[in-house]
């Protein structure tokens, strides 16, 4: 019986012993390949001892970006190192972590051996070790990715500064074109009156055919003022009755409602935050449209209405034209896009641009929903008064 439990227990000292080989022989391979993957990675990878800071390890990565070698980074800290651009941004970094035990994608900004310095994503996170509470910091230098965003905000800088010029020119241009203009309208209309008789039904039709070309110069002229306003006069943010801007705008269309025997049907409109000018101009702009926009023979039915979501309300009007092709929905918002020509329906071909801008001053949107014969409905979002609230 001895015999046979010594034998039993030496068989069982053997698989253990295979046993912990084997583990150790995985545990090789598994350091290995950690050792491999530590020294190979392409971001900079530091293991540092969390109460003294000092460096106990450091990747190929670490030496070739910031350019100590591996002998005289450990040991030292970096302070000794001077790798970071501020002492203070580093105590910011620590203060981050916290009792946390991870960091993650903080940009700070270090410096190189040479003295360069660089921008780099950190992220870092607290592990034990022989231990010891160390820290493993992995850097990525964003340099070029910095400098490409530098480029990049510079460059729409620039646009931005070109486009406000473009346009001062266009206005101050279109401002002084328009005098000029509107004499030749005026003239040509006064020599018909005066001395249409002597010019023959020849010379009047060619006076008729200057006349005609005045006007939608003038009116041109005039779509690249109002477009450019709205850009160049100051934007104010106060409560305003979406109820009265609607009533302004019907006002200034009387003649045409009263031309057409249109009707606009307002259901209760909110009070807004906005600048009242340029948001009676979005009304008018849009109920001109719907009355503009008709099938011949009909009589023009326009609908507003007012639904608040969340911080903002979202406002259509609605109307029984002779719609849009989908293809166009995107395209009528351009300056000078028209889908007809002016002979069917007159006009600059800017109202919808000018309506688009006052929106996205704003903060809002403005996109259609149309189908050819069944009418459009225009929808536009603004703030509402007090930001956030539940939906009405």
């Amino acid at each position: 019986m001895t015999t046979g439990t010594s034998n039993d227990e030496a068989s069982e000292r053997r698989r253990l012993d295979r046993r912990q080989a084997d583990i150790a022989t995985v545990l090789a391979r598994t350091e290995a390949k950690f050792a491999t993957v530590f020294r190979a990675c392409p971001d900079l990878i530091a293991i540092t001892c969390k109460a003294t800071g000092r460096f106990l390890e450091v990747n190929d990565a670490f030496e070739r970006i910031m350019g100590f070698t591996k002998d005289e980074a450990v040991g030292r800290t970096s302070s000794d190192l001077g790798t970071w651009e501020s002492i203070a941004e580093r105590e910011r970094m620590l203060a981050s972590l916290g009792a946390s035990t991870r960091l993650e994608n903080f940009e700070v900004r270090f410096r190189r051996k040479s003295g360069e310095i660089f921008t780099a994503l950190m992220s870092l996170e607290t592990v034990t070790l022989g231990g010891e509470d160390c820290l493993i910091i992995v850097a990525r230098d964003i340099s070029e990715r910095k400098a490409e965003e530098v480029l990049l905000r510079r460059t729409a800088e620039e646009l931005e500064r070109s486009n406000m010029e473009l346009e001062r020119f266009a206005y101050v241009a279109a401002h002084d074109l328009l005098e000029p203009c509107r004499t030749i309208c005026s003239f040509a209309q006064m020599l018909e009156r005066k001395h249409g008789e002597v010019l023959g039904e020849d010379g009047r039709d060619y006076l008729e055919f200057l006349v005609g070309g005045a006007q939608r110069m003038r009116d041109l002229i005039q779509g690249v003022l109002d477009y450019s306003q709205t850009r160049h006069s100051a934007l104010r943010q106060i409560d305003v009755s979406l109820g009265d801007l609607v009533t302004g705008a019907m006002a200034d269309l009387a003649d045409a409602l009263e031309a057409s025997g249109g009707c606009v049907e307002a259901e209760f409109l909110p009070e807004v935050q906005g600048d009242p000018p340029q948001l009676r101009q979005l009304m008018l702009n849009l109920i001109g449209n719907a009355l503009k926009f008709q099938a011949s023979g009909s009589t023009p039915h326009i609908r507003i209405r007012a639904q608040r979501d969340q911080g903002q309300w979202c406002v259509s009007v609605e109307d029984n034209g002779i719609g849009i092709e989908r293809q166009y929905w995107d395209d009528i918002f351009g300056i000078f896009r028209r889908l007809h020509g002016p002979d069917r329906y007159p006009g600059a071909g800017i109202g919808l641009a000018v309506a688009k801008r006052v929106v996205e001053a704003h903060g809002g949107r403005i996109w259609v929903d149309s189908e050819p014969g069944h009418g459009s409905r225009f929808c536009f979002t603004l703030p509402a008064i007090g930001g956030e609230g539940e939906a009405a």
